[in-house]
This record gives structure tokens, sequence and C-alpha cells, in this order.
């Protein structure tokens, strides 16, 4: 149990908001609800989220409702392993960045109640992954649903939906004493190869979109890929996105030169920040959201910059290279000056949207600038996470939940609709808070913090 003492009020307030107001009478937990009278807005179930909520309502002391929700959960899984995000507009497409933080919740999940049937009910989900999206020559990521037993897999390999896989096989090869169904640290190993070793990712450093198969697929397939997805209207295909794409895959990179030793990944994580400095990074020190070889930066930075900050901290951690946190003191610094007079992020940098903040990012940018103050011994930035969780608590924290989107400069809510999944989420700060100085020296509270 972690300890929780001067943020015990606001963590009360969460898990009573979400007794009240986000536990169906199915038990599983709703998507979202009205921030002020708590009715139900969208009362269907939150799976693919739940390695978002799950250990975070363990460690506060909340484990019942983590172990209501696992129950639902398992209930949909044995009705259907192909299980399919009911918020997508295509109810007949897999895409397995669903079964992502769902997978990760299950290994979470095995670890506070051993014996539960999580890790197994991951391993029937893993298989069935494997089976249907495991190729020869790729890996796909999304899949035509048949029925509830049979998908066709679609020979593309999106990093959104592939690039995570490898960090969360990484974690489940690490149980010990065991024998696996899976050689996972294989299958890792070779999802993170066709990343470093694709074509973009060698000539520009940082990572397309989506991987190149065309030298892989059968002649007729090959062709209908290259028309559909490197035409012009789906331009996405040569564009590196720093949110998601890039920063999943430089996670599982991460997670696969951990675990084998081998310099070729270390080279990889060089290779991607000297891409990024290079083609994302804009004047003002700050990480653009997208770029294009052709049309250069297409999308500008947003406060998911918190992400490059929270993965350099981890990567100089693990490899003690001193450019990775210079790399996220330069954001950070940035970043912290773009701050509205109500303490928080604004959404975005240029445009309507900078007048905006967002929750979930004001939570876990508070938590990247714990990990760079522990790190670097420099207090400003603990001081300005602090700071950030006070404005979550004092504009943010409603009546019966949490508000979404709020103006950047006076902290008035401009939304009445509470997710679910970020109220939760919002756990974490006063966590990391609580224990910062826990951080990067306790694994199993260090490891809680990751965001993907």
């Amino acid at each position: 149990m972690l300890e929780i003492s001067s943020s015990k009020c606001r963590i009360d307030f969460v898990i009573d908001s979400v007794r009240n107001s986000a536990l169906s009478d199915h038990g599983h937990l709703v998507a979202f609800f009205d921030t002020v009278s708590g009715e139900v807005i969208d009362g269907r179930p939150i799976y693919e989220d739940f390695g978002d909520v799950a250990p975070f309502l363990i460690a506060c002391g909340a484990g019942d409702i983590a172990d209501r929700e696992f129950s639902a959960l398992k209930s949909e899984l044995d009705s259907s392993f192909l299980y399919i995000n009911p918020r997508r507009s295509r109810p007949w497409m897999i895409k397995t960045y669903d079964w992502t933080d769902l997978l990760l919740g299950l290994l979470d999940y095995d670890k506070c109640q051993p014996g539960s049937g999580a890790k197994e009910l991951a391993d029937s989900l893993l298989s069935i992954w494997w089976g249907t999206f495991g190729k020869e020559d790729y890996i796909s990521g999304r899949a035509i649903r048949v029925n509830s037993k049979k998908a066709i897999a679609i020979p593309m390999s999106s990093l959104h939906d592939i690039g995570m896989f490898p960090e969360l096989l990484v974690q489940r090869s690490n149980v010990q004493n065991e024998t696996q169904s899976m050689d996972f640290l294989s299958i890792a190993t070779k999802i993170v190869d066709s990343i470093v070793d694709d074509e973009f990712t060698k000539k520009y450093g940082i990572f397309p979109n989506y991987l190149n198969l065309c030298d892989r697929l059968s002649p007729g397939v090959s062709k209908w890929f290259d028309c559909l997805f490197r035409s012009k209207k789906h331009a996405t295909a040569t564009t590196a996105n720093l949110f998601k794409e890039n920063t999943n895959a430089l996670a599982s990179v991460l997670a696969v030169w951990e675990m084998t030793g081998e310099p070729k990944y270390l080279k990889a994580l060089n290779h991607w920040l000297d891409g990024c400095l290079k083609h994302m990074q804009t004047p003002s020190k700050m990480i653009a959201m997208g770029w294009n070889p052709k049309k250069g930066v297409i999308h500008p930075p947003t406060d998911h910059n918190f992400q490059f900050v929270d993965l350099m901290c981890d990567i100089y951690h693990q490899t003690g290279q001193e450019r990775f946190i210079e790399s996220a003191e330069a954001v950070a610094n940035t970043w912290l000056q773009a701050r509205g007079s109500s303490g928080f992020f604004p959404h975005h940098i240029e445009g309507r949207y900078s007048e905006l903040a967002m929750s979930d990012s004001q939570t876990d940018f508070s938590v990247a600038l714990l990990k760079l103050s522990a790190l670097t011994n420099n207090t400003s930035y603990s001081t300005a996470a602090e700071e950030v969780l006070q404005s979550i608590s004092e504009y943010m924290y409603t009546g019966a939940g949490m508000a979404n989107w709020v103006d950047v400069h006076s902290g008035k809510a401009l939304d009445g609709v509470c997710k679910t999944k970020f109220l939760v989420l919002s756990l974490k700060g006063w966590f990391a808070l609580d224990n910062k100085e826990k951080i990067y020296k306790d694994p199993d509270f260090t490891a809680l913090l990751s965001d993907r």
C-alpha cells in the first residue's frame, strides 16, 4: 500500500466520485458521467482502459472496484476474445491498440491479486493476438471481425496499434519460475527489429506511422497496400506522429534493449533522438506532434510533449547518457514558461486550443516533472508539479467528478463531462507527489507511473 497522507482528501474525493457515479449496475465502470449531477452520459464499459484504472484503484484501497471491473471484463472476454472498443466508429474493425492497456492491466492485476486468473486470461488473449495478427514477415495491427471467434488480419503495421506490444511482451517474459507458452521476448524483438530496420527509420531516425510492408507481401497485396497507404490521400503512411506512434514504439525499443543489452537498440535510441531534435524540435525547443519529409512540421506542439519528457527521463535513467536528460529539461523548461495564469499547461501551443487546458495532460505533465526533479535534484520541477496538481484540485474537481476542459487562464470549467478514465488517472499525480522520494528508487512504484 502506498503512502497517501497529504493528498488523502483528493484521493478520497476521486474514489467517492467513482463509487457514486461511475459504477454501473452490471459492475463495470462507465465511460462518461455529468460532472455536476453524476448522471451517466455513456454507460458503455471501458475494458480497453483496464490498465489505466485497476492499478490505481487497488493502490489506494479501492480494490473492490477493480475486482468488479475484472469480473465484468472476464465475462466479456469469455464470450469473445476478439474485443472491440465499443466507441470505435467501425464496429467490425479490431484495433489491437485497444488490447494493450487491457493486457497491461491484466498483468498488473495479477501481481496484486495472484491466483485471480488474470495472467491466464492475458496469456489466452496474447495467444489469440499472435495467432490472428502474427505473420511470417510482419505483425498486423488491425483485423476485420467475422464473428466472435474469427477475424481476418489486414496487411498493415500501424505503430499506433503495434508499438506498445514489445514493451508488454517484455513485461510478460519477466515472470519467473514458470513454463511460458510463447517466446514473448523473441516476438518483442521481432517487432522492434521491424521498426528500427524500416527504411524511414534508417533515413530519418524517427519512426513512421506505418511500416513499409511492400517488400514483404505478395505482389498483388503489395500493390494494393502501396496504392492505398502510400497515396497522397493517406499521407499519414509516410508521416511521423510523436504521441503514441513514436513514443510507445520508443518505450518498446528501450524495454528490449534493457532485456537484451544489444548495442543495436541503444544505437536506435540515440538515432531516434537525433532525428527528433533535427526534424521535430521547434525553435522554441518544443516537439512538434507530426512531421512529414516533404512538408516538414505538419502538426505543431501540444501538451502531449509530457511524454517526450517522461521517456527521456526513463532512457537517461537506464543509459546514463546526459543528452537524454538535457533534452528533457529543454522541453520542460519551455513548457513551464507557457503555462496560463491558472497554472495549467495549454492543450495546444497555437490556435483555438491554446486557450484550453485538458485534464489528463495536466496529471501526466506533473508526473513527468516529478521524474525530472528526481533525476536532476532540481526542486523547481517538483514545485511546478505540485502547483499543477493544486490547480487540478481547485479548478477541475467539481461537484461529482472532474471537468475535462477548462480555460487555461481563468480555470473556469468549459464542459460538464467527466471521463472516468481521466478521473481515476488523476490519482497518479497525487501518488507521485506523496511518494516522490521513491521515483527511480522503487522499481514497482516507478513502473506504476508509466504513461503509454
